[in-house]
């Protein structure tokens, strides 16, 4: 017996052109769509690309006994979560560019595209930027980039806005990031501290200090134990952390992800015990989703 679109591929063979995506509950049957092939039912964004789902109506259009709702944005069959989230988005009242702004330009992009492309002010109102780092200027114009090159955290100064870039500093060199190497890094300036963060392997969240504009840095502290992080040095000399904890699991959403905060109040060599800013049962999406810190 050949199966249809949103059928089992326990039970049932995928008719051709369908094709069993066994990462559903008991499989289902499915095909590409989206680059100029057909779709006789519901073309959904996922995690695994444009998948062509079974049209619903309601949930009694679907495998209700294996965990399948009909999706309410989608209007599909899928498992909860399984598909990309619909962005809801308010009309437009004002202009749809200002003008105080010049025109576009385009940055090309390589490499790594989960970090993009940071960007930094100068005195006199130029734009640094530079793509798959994140960067950060002292008061004395030295621009600082740090990112991720082959398994390796690397730190970089300029003082001639962007124009030559130093020798590579290795900052991840305690042997904490494991075989995955590390990963999701960031920069921060605070009180004449260079404060560099990065994702140590399963450790956690690494803080590491340089007091010395970037020529050495402290062994520093595991701040949290989620690494989707953002981070803030205030003048004061504090360093303020937000991450989530979680993982891909919970792609789109999931409530046992939480958003947890800590400070430090003395250079990252410690931290307070983290406190969970997020809501109860909030189901927070790990894709898409690295809370951000603001400070007045």
């Amino acid at each position: 017996m050949l199966g249809h679109r949103g059928d089992s591929c326990r039970s049932n063979a995928c008719a051709d052109p369908l094709i069993c995506s066994p990462k559903l509950p008991g499989g289902y049957c499915a095909s590409t769509c989206g680059t100029g092939e057909a779709c006789d039912g519901t073309c959904v964004d996922s995690r695994d690309g444009e998948l062509c789902a079974k049209s619903c109506a309601s949930d009694r259009d679907c495998r209700s006994d294996e965990g399948y709702v009909c999706d309410p944005q989608w209007h599909a069959c899928l498992v909860p979560n399984f598909a990309a989230p619909v962005v809801k988005q308010c009309p437009t009242k004002t202009p749809p560019r200002d003008t105080a702004f010049g025109d576009a330009a385009l940055v090309a992009m390589t490499g790594d595209r989960r970090i993009g492309t940071s960007a930094v002010l100068t005195d006199d109102g130029d734009v640094v930027t530079r793509t798959d780092a994140r960067l950060a200027r002292d008061r004395k114009g030295t621009v600082f980039s740090v990112m991720r090159s082959s398994r390796v955290i690397e730190l970089t100064t300029s003082t001639d806005r962007g124009a030559t870039w130093s020798t590579p500093l290795a900052v991840d060199d305690l042997d904490d990031c494991g075989e995955r190497g590390c990963d999701r890094p960031l920069i921060t300036i605070g009180k004449e501290i260079v404060y560099v963060l990065y994702a140590a392997g399963d450790n956690g969240l690494r803080v590491r200090a340089s007091h010395d504009g970037g020529k050495t840095f402290t062994t520093g502290a595991i701040a949290l134990g989620g690494t989707n992080a953002s981070a803030v040095a205030t003048g004061d000399g504090k360093l303020h952390v937000v991450a989530m904890t979680g993982s891909a699991l919970g792609a789109y959403g999931s409530a046992q992800q939480v958003i947890q905060y800590t400070v430090s109040s003395d250079g990252g060599a410690t931290f307070s015990p983290p406190i969970v800013v997020s809501g109860r049962d909030e189901k927070l999406p790990y894709f898409f989703a690295t809370p951000v810190l603001a400070v007045d």
